[in-house]
């Protein structure tokens, strides 16, 4: 009994010695250091309103690229259409050697990552509207927009740096996918 009696005793001790060591240790203070990604891009358009004709056509002489601003790598896409499909008009000298086109979204991708600094390739350096368009619903007073609108990405997520900008884009595609059937 006495036995039991002096073994339970120190046995609460022992506990009771141990938390309080443990919840009373104090070390130096951690400093955590990370650096927040700055994603900034913006599109660049030369316009030159101009107009070039030709019998058969008219060549509006515009270029787009897009340029990044921020701190961080990126891929980029640019999105191109026009304010009536009646025109019929089309992109002139297209890059396909730095951009794709992904007739899914419709949308051309530039195929390299694009450093803080650095300007992609301009996608295009003109628009071609023939003569005889077909006007359809449009009238004589009616204007031709061209609409150029781009997006971008990291190039890299924690510590994962995607290989290419296929792999970028299906991520952040995916990813944002989650979230909109997560907010339904």
């Amino acid at each position: 009994m006495i036995f039991s009696l002096f073994f339970s005793i120190a046995a609460i001790w022992g506990i009771f010695s141990g938390t309080q060591a443990f919840l009373s240790d104090q070390g130096e203070p951690s400093v955590n250091q990370f650096m927040i990604g700055k994603l900034d891009t913006s599109v660049t358009e030369e316009f030159y309103p101009e107009d070039f004709e030709k019998e058969e056509e008219k060549i509006i002489s515009k270029k787009a690229c897009v340029t990044n601003n921020g701190i961080v790598d990126s891929y980029v896409r640019l999105s191109v259409t026009f304010s009536s499909s009646d025109w019929n008009a089309e992109l002139l000298n297209l890059d396909t050697d730095d951009w794709i086109y992904d007739m899914k979204d419709d949308c051309y991708y530039y195929r390299k990552m694009l450093s803080p600094g650095e300007s992609t390739t301009d996608l295009f350096d003109g628009i071609k509207i023939p003569k005889e368009k077909d006007t359809g619903s449009l009238t004589e007073t009616e204007s031709f927009q061209v609409y150029v609108s781009e997006e971008s990405v990291q190039a890299v997520h924690g510590n994962r740096v995607f290989r290419d900008y296929k792999e970028a884009w299906n991520y952040y595609t995916e990813q944002r996918q989650g979230d909109i059937s997560e907010e339904k």
